[in-house]
């Protein structure tokens, strides 16, 4: 198997199933950061918008398929990575786009439960549009290492 030289769809950009779009499941490394090409889900009961730095959940792993619905997870507790671009519910859900998997990030949402640097972060979270990253204690997977609570820096570790 070939790595692709290029890819049709900028890092930050979401592309309908009309346009031209990469392959499902590429993985892209840029420096030190790692991406992986999605399908997001239409969630819904999604009302909230969701920003770059925003944790998506695999709603079928097999099909590289995420979304921000925690009622719809594939498996449990597994973070599949974070937006790299803002989302408009009302116009951008089922289209395509990279997320982040691996590498520094800066999250949208501060890390529950008094996570502090060094601590292994993972998803968490009750319902619709409701995810957020966790302390790892008691979680069945992790998914990074919190760098700085205050400025929301982490490692992501995602599973590819």
């Amino acid at each position: 198997m070939s790595l692709p030289m290029s890819f049709v769809t900028s890092l930050t950009e979401l592309r309908s199933s009309t346009q031209a779009h990469d392959v499902l499941g590429s993985i892209c490394f840029v420096g030190s950061k790692v991406y992986k090409y999605v399908y997001f889900k239409t969630s819904p009961s999604a009302d909230v918008d969701d920003v770059a730095g925003d944790m998506v959940v695999y709603s079928d792993y097999s099909a590289h398929e995420v979304t921000t619905d925690y009622t719809d997870i594939d498996t449990g507790e597994e973070a599949a990575g974070i937006l790299t671009q803002t989302v408009d519910m009302s116009a951008d859900s089922g289209k395509f786009t990279w997320i982040q998997i691996k590498g520094y990030a800066i999250l949208g949402q501060t890390v529950a439960n008094s996570a502090a640097a060094t601590q292994r972060i993972g998803a968490t979270g009750t319902g619709a549009d409701d995810l957020t990253f966790t302390l790892g204690i008691t979680l069945l997977s992790s998914c990074g290492t919190l760098i700085n609570a205050t400025t929301k820096e982490v490692s992501l570790d995602c599973t590819f």
